[in-house]
């Protein structure tokens, strides 16, 4: 099945026309055709979830109990080798294999080879961001300030973020963006890899949660607590600096993810109780609007997502969900050294295939290289061979 293309022997407006309606094709997606499946964890008080660029692997924690890890997207799970001391976060570089947490008591703690073991990364906080490659750490201690690490944790850095109540930290996939809310205070943002803090014009909220797309342009920020005050959703389109109201319910929000490219969102409410509806609503125009889409009606707590958005997890108390959305990728071509294909990691299972005359394709052989800026799979294409068609399509 043909997934999405662009093609090199048509004219610049050809192309554009294609990548036009290559783009439209994603958000026509049909809402209703998100699936959840309960998955064999544990019955525990999840806290936190993190995925892998892909989405096959996963992290997950909970107040009581080691991490837990899976690597076929959550159908099973393992327990590792880790403090069995409650989690408060976890977070996960693009392949899975590094992971970062914190405990409840402020402890951090480190892994790089998938869970399998753990060691004290020598600082302590309450939330955790970790670029794409694992190597740049960013943890956000509650009543404290802002800690860094270039080295996977082996040393650390202070930042000029002020010893406040961190609720949520973000981080671009390169590290060089982040960004920090406040519980009942405001936002902050950094573009210097988190040595430097500046504080965003931006009302104070309740902020329980907070993501960023992959280069760090689209932010989102949700507010809201268990029990608690409720709050609306804002988001940021240029860096971080101005913020503005998504149409959202003003409700519990409890989590927020999104998508590489920040054109998917995806967010959680608590409800006022564990037996009244929790919504699940999801944005597909980079958190401007959003809607309810149907769900578990579950006491949730955190969510997190592959790169194109199409493999969810959310956690809850006493379960762990898996969501499937039918996201068509998208192919993007560009004229370096010769053409250069790209596309975000996909979730599913896609192959990049050529043809010179539309009846006969064959598969590209370049290996992808994976750009840890934009979390999207690049193929360099010589133009010496000459006109040719591109698309990505499923086996």
């Amino acid at each position: 099945m043909l997934r999405g293309g662009v093609c090199k022997g048509l004219s610049m407006q050809a192309k554009k026309v294609l990548l036009a309606l290559s783009v439209a094709l994603i958000f026509a997606l049909n809402l209703s055709a998100q699936t959840w499946i309960t998955n064999s964890a544990p019955n525990l008080s999840w806290t936190a979830v993190a995925s892998s660029a892909d989405g096959s692997r996963v992290a997950a924690v909970a107040f009581t109990g080691p991490v837990y890890t899976s690597t076929n997207s959550g159908l099973s799970w393992a327990t590792n080798a880790s403090p069995t001391t409650g989690w408060k976060s976890i977070a996960s570089s693009a392949d899975g294999t590094i992971l970062a947490g914190c405990l409840q008591s402020g402890l951090g703690y480190i892994s790089t080879n998938g869970g399998a073991t753990w060691q004290y990364c020598g600082h302590g906080g309450s939330f955790t961001a970790l670029s794409a490659d694992g190597s740049r750490l960013a943890i956000a201690l509650s009543g404290s300030s802002i800690y860094i690490s270039t080295n996977r944790g082996t040393s650390w850095q202070t930042t000029s973020a002020p010893a406040n109540s961190w609720s949520c930290i973000a981080s671009s996939a390169s590290g060089q963006r982040l960004v920090a809310a406040i519980a009942n205070g405001g936002i902050y943002s950094s573009t210097d890899y988190g040595n430097t803090w500046v504080s965003n014009s931006v009302p104070n909220n309740r902020w329980s949660s907070c993501a960023m797309s992959a280069e760090g342009n689209f932010a989102v920020v949700v507010a809201g607590a268990k029990n608690g005050p409720i709050g609306p959703i804002y988001i940021s389109t240029n860096l971080n600096t101005l913020w503005f109201p998504a149409n959202a319910p003003v409700t519990n929000w409890v989590a927020v993810t999104a998508s590489a490219d920040g054109a998917k969102m995806f967010a959680l409410s608590a409800g006022d109780s564990p037996a009244k509806p929790n919504p699940f609503f999801t944005s597909i125009d980079f958190g401007l609007d959003w809607v309810a889409v149907s769900n578990p009606n579950a006491w949730w707590s955190s969510i997190d997502t592959s790169a194109d958005g199409g493999k969810l997890t959310a956690a809850a108390t006493g379960l762990i969900y898996s969501g499937q959305n039918a996201f068509l990728p998208t192919l993007f071509i560009s004229p370096v050294n010769g053409l250069q294909l790209s596309w975000l990691i996909p979730s599913t299972n896609f192959t990049l295939q050529f043809s010179f005359d539309f009846a006969s394709w064959s598969g590209v052989t370049n290996v992808p290289v994976l750009n840890f800026t934009n979390m999207q799979n690049q193929v360099t294409w010589p133009t010496s061979t000459g006109n040719a068609f591109f698309r990505l399509k499923t086996p």
